[in-house]
């Protein structure tokens, strides 16, 4: 059975201002059970590509980046990473 995707639907009009809740919790070798979360919250007006955009890769020393996104109010997008960084040495 082929797998089919289709696009989310959501209420975000391209053009339009929307609010982002970008928040980051990056997870250590240091400190694996203590993230450190990072909140930055912005207004820019959307367009097709943001959300493919906020999912790239933001640091060339993570390793591996779990991400999902969900619409808040008809005009805030709260998008949530969560990175986990491994040692230099295990690269």
């Amino acid at each position: 059975m082929a797998a089919t995707s289709a696009p989310v639907r959501h209420t975000l009009i391209p053009g339009k201002t929307v609010t982002v809740q970008l928040v980051t919790d990056t997870y250590s070798p240091e400190h694996p059970n203590q993230p450190n979360r990072l909140t930055h919250k912005y207004e820019t007006p959307y367009y097709l590509q943001l959300i493919p955009d906020l999912y790239r890769h933001t640091s060339t020393t993570v390793t591996y980046t779990q991400s999902h996104y969900f619409i808040e109010t008809t005009n805030t997008l709260v998008f949530y990473k969560k990175d986990i960084r491994f040692p230099r040495y295990l690269q």
